[in-house]
Parts: C-alpha cells; structure tokens; sequence
C-alpha cells in the first residue's frame, strides 16, 4: 500500500475487542487500511496499539466523541443464555459490523452529505 492511501485514524472506547480485530487483520492485508493513530478518551487500550506499533493518543472528553452508524447487526437471543453469553454474543457482532465499516470506507463508499451519511452498498 502507498504511503497516504486509506490512512486512518481510530477512536476508541474502553473494550478491546474491536480495536485487536481491526489491527490484526490491517496486519494481515485483509482489511485495506493503514492505520496512523489511535485516540481515546481512556488510558485501557494503550498497550495494544502501541503493541501493533500504533501511536496512541489520550484526549481526555467527556461528551461528544460519537460518529455516524454505517452498519448495524442482529443476533438471536433467547432466555437460556446467561448475561455473560449475550455480552460476549453483543461483543463478537459489534466487531463484525465494525470491520464491515470500515472496509466500505477504505474501499471509499461512506459519503458524509449535509448531516447524513451515505454508504454505497
């Protein structure tokens, strides 16, 4: 990949799982991005991306470090599974529709248009 194509910067929560899925596979090739920066407003995740040999950078906000919904998921659940089950269920969707995300938008299909956002499909 050329230095400039599909950089991008990640903002981050607390929970990791995300964040080890898209480095491994921007590792791996199989997500076309090159990934410059992570920001957080937590200290938790520091150790991985700096691991991936990622800058991390902490910016301290309290509100407003939300985006636009690109992608949305659903799992079936029913009452035989535990709390920890649907968290782990919830975690491994979170990071499915996530990588889907941004695999449309380093293949350049997310447009912002005024206050909406368009994904091409």
């Amino acid at each position: 990949m050329t230095r400039g194509a599909n950089e991008t910067v990640l903002a981050v929560s607390k929970q990791g799982h995300c964040l080890n899925s898209i480095l491994h596979r921007c590792s791996t090739g199989t997500l076309p991005l090159e990934v410059v920066a992570v920001v957080s407003n937590h200290q938790d995740l520091r150790s991985l991306a700096e691991w991936h040999g990622v800058p991390y950078h902490y910016l301290p906000i309290i509100d407003g470090d939300e985006g636009p919904i690109i992608e949305q998921g659903v799992e079936r659940v029913d009452h035989t599974l535990s709390p920890e089950s649907i968290t782990i269920i919830g975690g491994e969707l979170e990071s499915i529709v996530l990588n889907h995300a941004l695999q449309w938008h380093a293949e350049r299909r997310v447009f912002r248009n005024g206050r909406k956002t368009v994904v091409l499909k």
